[in-house]
C-alpha cells in the first residue's frame, strides 16, 4: 500500500512529520486492504530510517534499502508511484518540463518558474521561494533565486503591466505568497521576506568561510 500528503501539510508540518503522516496513511490502508480490523492486527514495519513515527510499531533500519530486500521493494514501488504522479503533473502543467527534472530546481525549471510564475504543486517552503540552507553566495543558482524573491515581494502590489502572460504570473506569485504565510514558523522567516546574498550579515558570513579557508591554505603551505 502507498499513500502521499498535499503540498500544503508539507508546507505545513515539514518535510519530516509529512512523511510519518504518509507512512501511517499507507500502514493503515494496508490493514483494511487485507480485511482485518485494526484491534485484531498488530502490523511490524521495518522504517527505512533512525525512528519509528509515531502510532507505528516496528523497527527502524538505517540504510534500509541497502539492507533489507522488503524496503528495497518498497522504495522501488514509491519511487513508481511517484515517476507516475510528477507524469500527471507534467500533463497539467507542461511548461515546467517536471518529466526531465522530477521536480527538482534545475536551471531550466527556474527559468520556467520566473518566466510563468509558481503553480499550485510548488512548495511553498523549498528553494528558491526561501534561503537554502547552504551559504547562498556560492549557490550555482543564486541569480535565479534573487528573481524569484524579487517577484515574490512584487506580488504585494499591483501588476505593473497589463499582458496576459504577465497578470497570469504575477497571479500564481500572489497564490504562493499566500501559502508561504502558513510557513513562517518552518526555517525561521518567512518565504516572501527578502534574504538575498547582498546583506550586511550575510556578508559577515561569507568573509569569515573565507578567512577561515585562507588560513586552512597557509597552514597547509607552512607543513
Amino acid at each position: 500500500a502507498t499513500a502521499s500528503v498535499p503540498v500544503w501539510q508539507v508546507d505545513g508540518r515539514g518535510h519530516r512529520e509529512a512523511t510519518e503522516e504518509a507512512m501511517r496513511k499507507a500502514a493503515s490502508r494496508l490493514v483494511r486492504r487485507g480485511g482485518w480490523s485494526c484491534s485484531s492486527v498488530r502490523l511490524c514495519c521495518l522504517v527505512d530510517g533512525d525512528i519509528v513515527p509515531a502510532g507505528l510499531e516496528g523497527v527502524a533500519v538505517p540504510q534500509g534499502d541497502r539492507r533489507e530486500l522488503c524496503i528495497s521493494a518498497a522504495s522501488i514501488v514509491a519511487r513508481t508511484r511517484r515517476d507516475a504522479a510528477i507524469d500527471r503533473l507534467h500533463r497539467r502543467w507542461p511548461e515546467y518540463e517536471l518529466h526531465r527534472n522530477s521536480g527538482h530546481a534545475s536551471a531550466k525549471h527556474l527559468d520556467a518558474i520566473i518566466a510563468y510564475g509558481p503553480c499550485d504543486a510548488h512548495r511553498a517552503s523549498c528553494f528558491p521561494f526561501v534561503r537554502p540552507r547552504h551559504q547562498l553566495a556560492w549557490h550555482p543558482h543564486r541569480r535565479a533565486y534573487a528573481q524569484v524573491q524579487q517577484l515574490m515581494r512584487r506580488a504585494a502590489q499591483p501588476p505593473a503591466t497589463t499582458g496576459a502572460n504577465d497578470l497570469a504570473r504575477h497571479a500564481r506569485f500572489q497564490q504562493l505568497v499566500q501559502r508561504s504565510k502558513a510557513t513562517v514558523g518552518l526555517s525561521g522567516h518567512s518565504a516572501s521576506s527578502p534574504m538575498l546574498e547582498s546583506s550586511p550579515m550575510s556578508r559577515r558570513v561569507f568573509a569569515s568561510g573565507k578567512r577561515a579557508r585562507r588560513r586552512a591554505r597557509r597552514s597547509q603551505v607552512s607543513r
